[in-house]
């Protein structure tokens, strides 16, 4: 039998149309799209499907408007070898048609379809259908998403204009993927409210044992909240190679700011000097990467090593100097050579 290509020129649902549209139905050889009337025994779930059900409320509501009106927009499912049919988009609608006891429900069925290119569809009808989405939520549709279109060997983000994972939000797509990667507890607070989407982001890459420490410093209330700004620091610190213990998170995040802009500062009204004794002056990372780059002092490993580690410190740890920094990865006497080097040449000006 030969494949008959999909039927979406009669529908009436953006959502759907975009399949075809985005080139996904073409490239996977997908063929059917017709909208038969299937029996509620003949579908099933969509295995690890990430998305609430919504409300019983909502269901209900849900329910009555199909009772009264009917199923304005069919389901879209997938045929499988065992007969059945998978449930790819609609599931808050199967379920309102259970709760009136509907017999059958209309689908729009596909056929030759394989888990690749059904993980795509999943993600991608929900993404552009769902209105309310929790971050997790967001976070698990563009993983799925991702991660379909590189077994099928396509980039990973498309870079048309046309999806919903573009070349313009690749960095919040990357965002969302990264809260993944974050402990159950702290991934509740962020759907919660209670922690801030980017402080998940910055959190995210801080060790499970440290991110359990900032998650029972929460729960006991030790500290009430982690802002942004300070969860951007302790990522600079972990991403930087340091521990971070209960003594660190609770100093990061309890510490008074004086946010300067690009200048780092002193967090002691001491003045920060050198193993020489003289003040060392305040620099911006601007300053002390132009220094690096005449790489009088130092090697070119160590170039590049300082290089990394100075701009996580310089950007993200404002009321710390550059000295006090450095020691604490042994490079003192090296922090000291450039600081006065770049200083004593301003002097003399």
């Amino acid at each position: 039998m030969s494949k008959i290509p999909v039927n979406f020129s009669s529908s009436a649902d953006p959502a759907t149309d975009a399949l075809y549209k985005l080139g996904y139905i073409e490239q996977f050889g997908v063929t059917g799209g017709n909208i038969v009337s299937l029996g509620i025994a003949q579908l099933e779930l969509y295995p690890d499907n990430p998305w609430r059900i919504h409300s019983t409320e909502r269901l209900q509501e849900l329910a009555s408007s199909i009772s009264e009106l009917g199923l304005m927009t069919p389901l879209v499912a997938r045929l499988l070898p065992s007969g059945k049919y998978q449930i790819l988009d609609g599931r808050n609608r199967y379920e309102a048609c259970k709760l009136i006891q509907k017999n059958e429900v209309p689908c729009r069925v596909l056929r030759d379809v394989d888990d690749a290119a059904a993980a795509i569809i999943v993600a991608e009808l929900n993404l552009r259908r769902r209105d309310e989405m929790l971050p997790s939520e967001r976070a698990h549709a563009y993983h799925i998403l991702v991660e379909g279109r590189k077994q099928k060997g396509l980039k990973s983000l498309p870079d048309e204009d046309d999806g919903e994972v573009t070349a313009s939000n690749r960095r919040q797509v990357f965002r969302y993927q990264r809260l993944l990667h974050l402990v159950p507890e702290l991934l509740n607070r962020v759907d919660e409210g209670t922690l801030p989407f980017l402080s998940g982001v910055d959190l995210s890459y801080i060790s499970e044992e440290g991110q359990s420490i900032i998650e029972r410093l929460l729960a006991t209330g030790i500290i009430e909240a982690i802002p942004a700004a300070k969860a951007e620091r302790l990522k600079a610190l972990a991403t930087a190679g340091i521990h971070i213990d209960e003594h660190s998170v609770i100093e990061v995040v309890k510490s008074e700011d004086d946010t300067t802009g690009s200048t780092v500062t002193t967090s002691s009204k001491e003045k920060p000097r050198g193993t020489d004794g003289k003040e060392i002056k305040p620099l911006t990372y601007a300053q002390f990467i132009s220094q690096l780059s005449k790489g009088k002092f130092i090697s070119a490993a160590q170039k590049r090593e300082l290089t990394e580690m100075v701009r996580l410190a310089m950007e993200s740890i404002e009321q710390a100097t550059i000295r006090e920094y450095l020691t604490g990865i042994g490079r003192e006497e090296t922090c000291d050579a450039l600081l006065r080097s770049r200083y004593d040449k301003s002097d003399e000006h």
